[in-house]
Order: structure tokens, then sequence, then C-alpha cells
């Protein structure tokens, strides 16, 4: 009887131990379940969350753009040496570091860290146009404010081969440009025919082709010669750096800069022009007189090795001026809106 009874008893025992453990068993599936599900739901709200900051990054990336198109999409710096990008530092490209940095590198981080569509990086292009010894008319030339035109008949052949050119300015004085300046000019256009100048590195001469086979053309001498570069920066901010050139009366020097100014077709109210002179010298008054307080007078120090400073000394005047002030409350709104601590 008590061994009965005994062995009931432990099989009641084992029976509640197999509950127990089917009870534990199943909480604990329960559990991952649980867990499962509410690391999937993390996920997803994860992938929301990141795919709601990437489409707002997007907006506010469009919206900078779009602000900084209309306000300042670029900044072209004509003129010497100065204004050349040369290898290592130069004004224009420690203009363009000084500005992209200061304004917009917060920003781009957090472009940079989500997958934006429409424009991604934001950024305001410096374009180097300056040549080295290069002749004061070259360059007038080369901003479009002044034309050229064809020194001596040119021959023109039915194929894409390349025949010798020669330059004159409206004057008829002979115009001579640095094998460099192919990059700037671009398409060509003479009496209709589109084409490229391309020029030898070691002698400057200089050739034309044609894009694509024709019919052979003797176009006459004076006729004038169209590049897409002199129409290329047009909407830029212009940034004027011409030297000191002594074969030039003050006004006329001033009155020709004046003139890359007026030609510009958007923002002829901002640009600067920075003057190699001395102090209190007519040239210096008249740039002053003339250009107000966009001129800006280099002392003998500002060197083009000197270029950090300089661009410095560029960006505060364009920033005082108000050439940036669009862009800045664009980028204040942007950063406030995507939760970008300074």
């Amino acid at each position: 009887m008590h061994s009965t009874f005994g062995k009931i008893a432990m099989i009641a025992a084992i029976a509640a131990v197999l509950a127990g453990i089917g009870v534990i068993v199943w909480m604990d599936q329960r559990d991952q379940q649980q867990t499962a599900q509410t690391y999937q739901q993390n996920q997803a709200n994860q992938r929301k969350e990141k795919k709601e900051f990437a489409e707002k990054a997007d907006r506010q990336s469009t919206a900078l753009q779009e602000t900084v198109n209309a306000e300042c999409p670029s900044i072209a710096c004509w003129g010497d040496a100065y204004m050349a990008g040369t290898k290592g530092n130069s004004i224009p490209t420690e203009l363009e570091k000084l500005i992209n940095s200061t304004l917009f590198s917060r920003l781009n981080m957090e472009f940079n860290s989500v997958t934006v569509q429409t424009v991604g990086e934001v950024a305001i292009p410096v374009y180097p146009l300056g040549m080295k010894e290069e002749t004061f008319d070259a360059i007038m030339v080369r901003t479009g404010a002044e034309a050229m035109y064809l020194a001596e008949p040119l021959k023109i052949p039915a194929s894409t081969g390349t025949v010798a050119i020669s330059f004159q300015t409206k004057k008829g004085a002979a115009l001579t440009f640095l094998p460099q300046t192919e990059s700037t000019f671009g398409k060509t256009t003479i009496d209709g025919i589109e084409g490229g100048i391309y020029f030898n590195s070691k002698t400057n001469a200089a050739k034309f082709a044609r894009n694509e086979d024709g019919t052979a053309k003797t176009v006459k001498a004076g006729t004038q010669i169209h590049t897409e570069g002199q129409e290329a920066y047009r909407d830029s901010i212009a940034v004027l750096c011409f030297g000191e050139n002594a074969a030039q009366k003050p006004a006329d020097y001033v009155k020709r800069q004046k003139a890359v100014i007026d030609r510009q077709k958007a923002h002829k109210d901002k640009y600067i022009v920075m003057g190699r002179t001395a102090a209190g010298s007519d040239l210096d008054k008249q740039l002053q007189k003339t250009f107000g307080d966009r001129y800006i007078r280099l002392d003998k120090a500002d060197q083009p090795d000197n270029a950090e400073e300089v661009a410095k000394t560029l960006y505060q005047k364009m920033d005082s001026l108000g050439y940036f002030t669009a862009v800045k409350e664009k980028v204040a709104e942007a950063e406030k809106e995507l939760g970008v601590n300074a």
C-alpha cells in the first residue's frame, strides 16, 4: 500500500517537474519571440527614421543648392598670376577651401552620412582663370569684355586637320596667348564653323581645327572669333586682379576692368577688384573712386605665396558686403531642421 502511494507521489512529482519545465520552455520561447519582434520593430523604426532623415536631408540639400545657384553660384577669378590656379596653394584654391569649409562643412557631413539622391554635397566653386605673364589685352579677350579677330586670312580645310591661326585686337594690335589658354577657350566658332584652338607648348604657336568635316572655306582677316570660355562665367561673381600696368593711364586701366564687371549677366553688384599698387597713387585713387568698398588694395607683402592670408581678406570683404548672407541664412535653417550642432 505504502509502496503504491509512494509511486503515485513520485509520478506526481515528476509530472509537476515536467509541467514546470514545460512552462519555463514556453515562457522562454515567448520571450525569444518577443525579443525577436522587438528587434525587428526597432530595425524597421531605424530604417524608417533613416529614410525620413535622408528625405529631409535631400530636401534641405536641394533647397540650399537652389539658394547658392541664385545668390552665389560660382566665383570667377580673372587676372594674372595672383588669380592663377598654380600647384600647391593659390588664392582661388584657398578662397574655395575657406568658403566651403566655413559655410558648408557641418551640413555636408550630414549629407554624406545618408544617400542624398538629388544634389548631395553643396559647394561654391572658385575658378582660377588667371595666367602668369599674360598681357592685359589677352586677359580682356578671355573675359569676353573685349573681342578678338583674325589677324590674317584663315584657310579652313574640309577635313578636321589643323591650320595655323593668328589673332588681333579690334584696333589691329597683335594678340598672343599662353598655351594654358587652350583650356579656357573651349569650343571656338569662326564664321559659323565650330572647332577648337590648340597651342604648341614650346612655341605658343596656335592652330585651329574644325570639329567635323565640311566644306573648305577661307575666312577673311578681321573676322571676329567667338569662344565658349567668353560666355561661360557671366553668371559668376567676378574677382579681378590685373596687377599694375604702367603702359596704361589709370583711367583707361580702370575703365577696362569695369567693362568686365558690366558684361556680367547676373550679380553685377557682386564683385571684388584687387589692385596691386601703392597707397595714394593715381591708380589707387581711381580704383577707390570707381569701385568703392568693392576694392581691395593689396600691399607688396601680399604675394601669391601668401595666398591663405589674401584669401581670408577676400572672404571677409565678400562676407561684409553680404554676398553670402542669403546662403548663410539657408544653412542655418537647414542645420536647425536636421539637428546639426555647431
